[in-house]
């Protein structure tokens, strides 16, 4: 997908409109799969505010979900259990509005987490199997971001004793041969860019190093030396995410908008292709961005969006859209979007699965089933093709319609930007249709209704002839 370039210098096989589609094949497009519901219900109408995959030596890994229990002022940490989301009792009580994020080391899962609501950190504990233990953490600071790297834990932009320390990064010593750890925050710690004024937004692995983000810069550490990577880095931890040893997340600035791939070396912009989408964003929105990665493709939702009237008449797009989730399909290189019924508040892969969970309490299988969770999944697909002469008129007499897996798709036309034609169902697997039309560029739109199983588009056959006495 395109929404960059006029249409007049697009390359022919891009398209104006990749919704609720993917490209896994190459040079072909698939309606896509949808998701389901894992487990029965985490906490009814409790948005989940995170989820973590955790493994343990010589056991099953345990998928964690926390929800926000307002009602009741915390939130509630549970763990799947055959199909039951199950209460892990114990530990200090977690703020409902809390963001959590999780770290696996020394056969303990670290817990972390802050709500920016109540300006309140959570009190940092550990998890072996399904019990708060607290092992591991006498002295430790409290604080957004955990990591293990170098054989020690990491807690970035911390308290202690009641002080916040937003651009430094605590770290225990290395374990004993018993697996024990000590902290001595003022010894065993590294600021960054401490008078900077912005904070630690983020952090991951990369290349053997740690990279570290804010919201204006991102700075690569060694375990020794702490050096500048990058004069952009991100406002949603969230969003950053491995694919191999680069890592890709959102930047949100004045000046600089979208995402970045940090390849080692520095950080590129990689969504230049979907730019309206992100300029449709508000800036509320950028903390919020979540992402998650599954068989190459890193999922980014964006929440709703508010495209340029210009823009959407121009690609033919809805100038309002809900619940935008963008794709990078990373093999490909190439961007789509998917709407979606329901908000995305956290994604997580679990045992190489996608997961997410959403503000109705519930936890969702990503890429599974032909609905959204019995949703109808509406795919849109729409086509240019002006023969890389956009100032001649053509007649297009027929065109055939290449499908693989044809499932009573529906095609449309369009002429030069007028509104769509209906064509017919697509039901074999060359659909040949008569048009003896005229115009400068034609517009195809393959879509279809309902929960059908996926179709699979391969390709568009045009005849057409130039008519060459009207050209101006």
């Amino acid at each position: 997908m395109q929404l960059k370039t006029a249409k007049t210098i697009k390359v022919e096989d891009q398209l104006l409109k990749a919704k609720n589609v993917d490209d896994d094949i190459i040079g072909c497009w698939k309606k896509c799969a949808g998701y389901t519901q894992i487990g029965d219900t985490v906490q009814a109408d409790k948005t989940i505010l995170g989820m973590h995959d955790h493994k343990q030596t010589g056991q099953n890994s345990k998928h964690l979900a926390i929800s926000n229990n307002s009602g009741d002022g915390a939130s509630v940490l549970k763990y799947l259990s055959g199909a039951i989301w199950t209460t892990i009792t114990g530990g200090s009580t977690i703020p409902a509005n809390a963001k959590i994020e999780f770290a696996d080391w020394l056969n303990l899962c670290f817990i972390v987490g802050y709500d920016s609501t109540a300006e309140s950190f959570v009190s940092s504990s550990s998890l072996s199997a399904t019990t708060i233990v607290n092992t591991n953490l006498t002295s430790a600071p409290d604080g957004k971001y955990v990591i293990e790297y170098q054989d020690k834990l990491y807690i970035l932009n911390a308290l202690i004793d009641g002080v916040q320390y937003p651009s430094y990064m605590f770290y225990s010593s290395n374990p004993s041969l018993a697996g024990a750890i000590t902290w001595s925050n003022t010894a065993q710690y590294e600021g960054v860019a401490v008078s900077d004024g912005d904070e630690i937004t983020g952090v991951a692995k990369s290349y053997g190093n740690l990279i570290v983000f804010k919201n204006r810069s991102t700075y690569v550490y060694n375990g020794s030396s702490l050096v500048k990577g990058a004069g952009v880095g991100t406002s949603s931890h969230r969003s950053v995410q491995n694919i191999g040893e680069n890592l890709l997340f959102f930047h949100w600035s004045a000046d600089k908008k979208g995402f970045f791939m940090w390849d080692g070396a520095g950080a590129k912009l990689y969504s230049n292709q979907i730019d309206p989408l992100i300029q449709g964003m508000s800036s509320s929105q950028a903390p919020d961005v979540v992402a998650g990665v599954n068989n190459n493709h890193y999922y980014a939702y964006i929440g709703d969006v508010t495209l340029d009237t210009d823009i959407a008449d121009y690609y033919g797009i809805e100038t309002n859209l809900s619940n935008v989730l963008v794709d990078f399909n990373a093999n490909n290189s190439t961007w789509a979007w998917k709407e979606l019924p329901i908000a995305v508040k956290i994604m997580k892969a679990v045992n190489n699965v996608l997961y997410f969970g959403s503000t109705d309490g519930k936890v969702y299988q990503f890429n599974s089933g032909n609905t959204y969770d019995s949703e109808p999944i509406e795919p849109d697909l729409v086509t240019y093709f002006d023969a890389s002469q956009p100032t001649i008129i053509k007649r297009f007499n027929e065109i055939a319609i290449k499908m693989h897996t044809p499932n009573a798709g529906l095609a449309f036309y369009s002429i030069d930007n007028e509104d769509w034609k209906d064509l017919g169902v697509l039901i074999k697997r060359v659909n040949n249709f008569t048009l003896n039309h005229k115009g400068y560029d034609i517009r195809i739109k393959v879509t279809s209704n309902g929960s059908i199983s996926p179709w699979i588009f391969e390709g568009i056959e045009y005849i057409y002839d130039f008519e060459r006495e009207k050209r101006k």
